[in-house]
This record gives C-alpha cells, sequence and structure tokens, in this order.
C-alpha cells in the first residue's frame, strides 16, 4: 500500500486480509486522518476482487471514486420500509444487472450518514439480482465511516415512519446487516497531527470525555477581539457557507495585485449537485487556501484539510507555501471523476485490471455458469478470493495432485488451443497455430513487423528483449 504499509500498521493490514483473502464483511473505522481514505484508494487499485464503491452523497462519492448509493441501486429519495419490494422507476439495464451477478464485494464510503432504512433497501436489491435467501444476495460490505463524525439525516416526516421499525436511524440498525457476521476494524495512528497532548484531548471531547482541565485548556485561547496578522493561517469556522463565502471574497479582495480566475473544465455527465469545489475559482497571490482533495501521486505533498499560502500564479500552475514544512508545492489541476460501473469488452478488462485478476474474475465467472452448485473450489495455483460463501482451497502443482484439477487444465487447453487454430485462421501471420499464443521469439518478432493485434494484451511485454533492436526504415 502506497504511504502507508500494511506492516507498519496491524490495523490495516488486519483490515486488508479481511477483505482481500476472505469472504467476511468488514466495518472499517476511526478517526480523521487515520487511513481510511488511503486504504479506498489502494483497495481500488489492487484488489483482486469485481467492486462497486457507493456513498451517500454525491459529494462523498466523487471523493470515494463511485457513484451515489441512490443513483447505483436506482432507490426513490423516499424511505424504505421493511419487506416492502421497491418499484422502480426505470428498469435495471442488462449491464446493470450484470454488474449486480457478478459483484464480490460493495463498498459503501462515509457509511455514519447512511440510514439503516438505506441498507435495508440496497439488500432488497442484491437479493432481488443475486441470491433471495443470504444478505445483501451474499455480497461481502466493506463499510468505512466514522460514527463520531457525520450523522444520517431524517425529516420529522421520516421519522415518524421508521421510528415504527428501527430503535435509532443509524446505519448499524439495519435488519439485514444484523444478519451479517462481520468484523468491525478500528483504525488507531493518526497520520494528520502528531501533538500528543493535542490528539489526547481532540479524543476526549470527540468521545464525551472532557474534563474542567480540557476545558480550561481550551478557554485559555481565547482572546477576545482577537484579529488575526494576515500571514497568520487561521482558519475561520462558519454556521453557514454563505457566511464563509462572504467573509473570503472580502479578505480577497483586501490583497493587493489583480485577481486569477480558473475555469472548471467538466465532461459528460456530472450534475451539478455533485460538485466538489466551486466550479469557478478566483485566487491572487497572498491567499490563504486550504486543500479539498488528497495528493494521489507518490510524494503525497498534500491532503484534504492542509492549508497553505498562494505565492505564484500562472496559466496552469498555483504555488502553495504550506506553513508547517515551509514547503513550496506546485499544484496542477487536479481531476474528480463522476464514477459509472460498467462491464468492458474481454481484452480491455483484461487490461485493465491486471491479468491476476482477470483470470480471478474468470474463475467466478466459470462458477457462476455452472448448473450444479459445488460444494467446495479447489483452484489450481496460490491466489484465488473467495466465491460468496463456498469453502476454497489453492493447491501448488495442482494439477500433478488432484484428478478433478488436471481434467480442468486439459479441457482448459485444448478449449485454448481450438480457440488459437481459430485466431490463426483470421491472423496467420503470428503462428498461433502451433504457438498457442505464448511470446516466443518468432511471435514477438511478427509483432514488431505487423504490429499488436485486437486479442494481444497490451500491458504484456509484448517485444521482450526484442524492443531493443532497431529497425530499419526504407
Amino acid at each position: 500500500m502506497s504511504n502507508i504499509e500494511p506492516t507498519a500498521n496491524p490495523e490495516l493490514a488486519q483490515a486488508w486480509d479481511f477483505v482481500e483473502l476472505t469472504g467476511i464483511s468488514v466495518f472499517l473505522t476511526g478517526k480523521a486522518g487515520t487511513g481510511k481514505t488511503t486504504f479506498l484508494k489502494n483497495l481500488r487499485e489492487k484488489s483482486a476482487k469485481r467492486m462497486v464503491v457507493v456513498a451517500p452523497t454525491g459529494v462523498a462519492a466523487i471523493n470515494a471514486g463511485g457513484q451515489t448509493i441512490h443513483s447505483f441501486f436506482q432507490l426513490p429519495l423516499s424511505p424504505y420500509v421493511p419487506e416492502t419490494r421497491i418499484k422502480e422507476k426505470y428498469e435495471f439495464s442488462r449491464e446493470k444487472r450484470d454488474i449486480l451477478r457478478t459483484l464480490d464485494l460493495l463498498v459503501i464510503d462515509e457509511v455514519s450518514m447512511v440510514r439503516a432504512d438505506l441498507l435495508d433497501a440496497i439488500d432488497s436489491v442484491l437479493r432481488r439480482f443475486r441470491n433471495a435467501r443470504l444478505p445483501f444476495g451474499g455480497v461481502q460490505l466493506l463499510l468505512i465511516g466514522d460514527l463520531q463524525q457525520l450523522a444520517p439525516i431524517v425529516t420529522e416526516q421520516d421519522a415518524q415512519l421508521l421510528d415504527r421499525y428501527y430503535p435509532t436511524p443509524f446505519f448499524f440498525a439495519s435488519k439485514a446487516l444484523a444478519q451479517v457476521p462481520f468484523v468491525t476494524i478500528e483504525l488507531q495512528h493518526v497520520y494528520r497531527q502528531s501533538d500528543e497532548q493535542f490528539l489526547a484531548l481532540l479524543n476526549r471531547i470527540r468521545e464525551s470525555r472532557a474534563t474542567p482541565a480540557d476545558f480550561a485548556t481550551l478557554n485559555a485561547r481565547c482572546i477576545p477581539q482577537f484579529h488575526p496578522a494576515a500571514d497568520d493561517a487561521y482558519i475561520r469556522l462558519t454556521t453557514h457557507n454563505n457566511l464563509a463565502q462572504h467573509y473570503n471574497e472580502g479578505e480577497l479582495a483586501r490583497l493587493p495585485g489583480r485577481p486569477c480566475t480558473f475555469q472548471a473544465s467538466i465532461e459528460g455527465t456530472f450534475p451539478e449537485y455533485a460538485y466538489p469545489t466551486d466550479p469557478q475559482l478566483t485566487l491572487k497571490v497572498g491567499a490563504q487556501v486550504m486543500f479539498v482533495k488528497n495528493d494521489t501521486g507518490q510524494e503525497r505533498r498534500f491532503y484534504n484539510g492542509k492549508i497553505g499560502r498562494i505565492t505564484r500564479i500562472a496559466d496552469d500552475l498555483v504555488t502553495v507555501l504550506t506553513p508547517d514544512d515551509g514547503q513550496e508545492i506546485d499544484v496542477e489541476p487536479m481531476e474528480w471523476e463522476n464514477a459509472k460501473f460498467t462491464l468492458n469488452e474481454q481484452t480491455k478488462e483484461i487490461d485493465q485490471i491486471n491479468i491476476l485478476r482477470a483470470s480471478i474474475t474468470a474463475m467466478h465467472r466459470a462458477l457462476d455458469q455452472l448448473k450444479v452448485r459445488p460444494q467446495a473450489v479447489i483452484v489450481d495455483g496460490n491466489r484465488f478470493t473467495p466465491y460468496r460463501d463456498l469453502p476454497w482451497q489453492t493447491i501448488v502443482k495442482g494439477d500433478g495432485k488432484y484428478l478433478s484439477i488436471a481434467a480442468a487444465s486439459i479441457l482448459a487447453k485444448t478449449y485454448r488451443d481450438d480457440c488459437m487454430l481459430r485466431l490463426h485462421k483470421q491472423y496467420p501471420q503470428y503462428g498461433w497455430d502451433h504457438n498457442a499464443g505464448y511470446p516466443t521469439k518468432a511471435h514477438r518478432q511478427a509483432i514488431m513487423q505487423h504490429g499488436p493485434t485486437p486479442y494481444h494484451r497490451l500491458t504484456f511485454n509484448l517485444l521482450g528483449d526484442l524492443q531493443q533492436l532497431s529497425l530499419p526504415f526504407d
């Protein structure tokens, strides 16, 4: 995992093992700055499981790289009453049905904002398209969030209906979740703050255990009629967005120099309610700014909430000096994606998810098509991810130890050979009738001469050592 190594953080390592190596559902929690966002980013990049990431709000979904719960599951905004059938305004597309039926892992970010009835509505949809007898259709859940941050929104009218079915609106009152054995993993180490005394004070306030000494410490820092100097990096807290906007515009107007306005470039379908920030950003040299996105590069120069002051503005670059480390950061345009989950064509999918994950995905799909449910799964190799609730075992060189694996290996190779013979008729120059697609020297020389076909995996080193050869030009 980039930036936060699992070996250095036992809770993150445990969470990874539960999610990746088992089918057990997980509630991953921890205060701000403990690595929840980084864990999800690494999971999306490296997991071999077919997953969908959703969140309760548009901004949360954009930050998590997913879709909103209501959008993906096509749910109405009204409360869900348990044991009722959801009537969709639009039918689920074939592609959406295929995604739901082949799903391994459902990730719900910012789960503290998800109401219990919404989680039961998700359960209703998954049971409909998967296994009606299992909660959430047998899909593994990864719930990420901090219950001591944002709470679910319940109007008085909704409460009158939901109070009959749920003791609390929080997600953990879900009737479907009560049927799921899940583990709770709490991340302890805070990466954003190093002052141990301040951290301890914040934790006591967070947990409603603040002492008179804590309040005295905070009140001692209260300075009536305080006006910070222009160079001081203070943050002003307000009760409403419009008050913050009014203050920011006033402070910006006081700064000398010409304002520079940057306009967001919006492509495709990106509804305004899901914008993670203002589409038009006006800045000046000397303005204090706050980052609202984690740095996705290797250096991890900034994070959501880090503050700094602008020292230079160019056409496509803003330089920010951060007071905590005294470093200047060149900030280039950042991208947010309004994700839409799709199933891709076979070869593109393999290139996008890597060959190991593609192999495991192919195994899962083969299991999906079995008319007789197997009692267990044995895999020739050392990597696999759980398939629903079936027990499984990996066996290195299993084709020499088990007749069933040997038989499956023979069937797979004869099917591959037949497939390569058919493709050889379409592309005879690559010798697929005798090399079966393996990267022989002659095969690679044919790629150099004729280029790759739509069936070549482009992320594979197609030319091998031959890529160092110089090509003759007429």
